[in-house]
């Protein structure tokens, strides 16, 4: 063996390149692969150190490819190989098991943009290494990352992506198709989105607003909207993230029981009384006015909304019952009839803008409702 490789090197200094990453390779499995004495192993892998020093990007090549997926393969070859340039290195970096978190994030900061991209693309990317790519890798290697189902991503390099990305539309729309995407974070995510459009706010085929509307108005209907599809553990860390950044109003609080989202209402409220889900929803669901008004008071609503409250959750429990075709069917028969008992009950001037807020709600709902039914009945976009 030791006088094959001998010749092997002899040969691979005239031979023409094509051959050499061919032989390469072939020695790089055999040394891998196959029973060896120790000797020929020793020789074997000085003769694949020495042959990595070769001119020839395609020889370097054939020992990665070899190399790449291997889980018992010298280490100094391994560091060797990463070191090289993006077209040798890559597929190491990409596909070696062999290789630390420590590693990868050094390689990270070389800010060399192809094996950033690799990285982002192995079979598993830890904590560590995806909060190295957030904060500085570019928006091509961030965007690797976004779509590879086997990055792990905390909540705080969700939120640095959509500081340095946010207005990338691949980048952003990569992040909503995450399922783990935090719902604060896919709540600033559309927020600052509807910022950078002043005229039309598309966000997929969930929402379509002409100007004219308040920038208030259009975040708390994207707030919603985010809130429709949600579950109790989502709803709970949005609430908690609007409760932080003073956007947990008491319009944002009428306008999802008006429109029937009672579980974000009753979330909303058992964070801010620091009460039980389980507590809060009997008061809000029993129907003991007396409870119920105390449950307000705890939240720190104002006492003119009280009963428009529970005017709202009594309409939903009477209209959740009815079928309807779609979200916002339901949606517009809870605000008009919310609205209508709500005139009917009140004539009093202190809630006139409570009651401008439910006509301006109604006529919201009544056009997407409208809008809606064009798309699924009369076929029309």
């Amino acid at each position: 063996m030791t006088e094959i490789l001998k010749q092997f090197l002899t040969w691979s200094k005239t031979a023409p390149e094509h051959n050499r990453a061919l032989a390469s390779n072939a020695l790089s499995r055999a040394y891998l692969y196959s029973e060896l004495t120790k000797d020929d192993m020793e020789a074997a892998e000085a003769t694949i150190t020495i042959t990595l020093q070769d001119t020839s990007k395609l020889v370097r090549y054939a020992i990665a490819d070899a190399f790449a997926n291997c889980a018992h393969a010298p280490k100094h070859i391994i560091l060797m190989i990463i070191e090289d340039v993006p077209e040798v290195a890559n597929i190491i970096i990409e596909r070696s098991p062999l290789l630390l978190d420590a590693e990868l994030v050094d390689i990270i900061g070389g800010n060399e943009t192809g094996k950033q991209i690799a990285v982002a693309r192995r079979n598993f990317v830890s904590y560590p290494v995806s909060a190295a790519l957030c904060e500085v890798a570019n928006h091509g290697a961030c965007l690797e990352l976004i779509q590879n189902e086997n990055a792990h991503i905390t909540p705080v390099s969700f939120s640095r992506l959509v500081t340095r990305f946010g207005e990338e539309p691949a980048l952003r729309d990569a992040l909503m198709q995450r399922k783990d995407l935090p719902m604060s974070v896919r709540h600033k995510l559309v927020q600052d989105l509807n910022k950078s459009l002043h005229v039309r706010v598309e966000i997929g085929a969930w929402l379509s607003t002409k100007s004219g509307a308040s920038e208030k108005s259009l975040n708390d209907r994207l707030t919603l909207k985010l809130a429709e599809t949600a579950g109790v553990k989502e709803l709970t860390e949005l609430v908690i993230y609007l409760r932080d950044s003073d956007q947990l109003t008491t319009e944002l609080l009428m306008r999802a029981a008006c429109m029937g989202n009672i579980i974000f209402f009753e979330i909303a409220l058992a964070d801010l009384t620091n009460q039980p889900l389980t507590r809060v929803v009997s008061l809000v669901e029993g129907r003991n006015i007396n409870a119920f008004r105390a449950l307000c008071k705890k939240a720190g609503l104002p006492e003119r909304t009280w009963q428009a409250f529970e005017i709202a959750v009594d309409t939903w429990q009477q209209t959740i019952i009815e079928d309807h075709p779609y979200q916002t069917r339901f949606a517009r028969k809870m605000i008009e009839r919310v609205l209508s008992r709500y005139e009917q009950v009140f004539v009093h001037n202190e809630l006139d803008t409570l009651l401008s807020m439910l006509r301006k709600l109604s006529t919201e709902i009544s056009k997407e409702d409208a809008q809606k039914y064009a798309q699924l009945r009369l076929n029309v976009a």
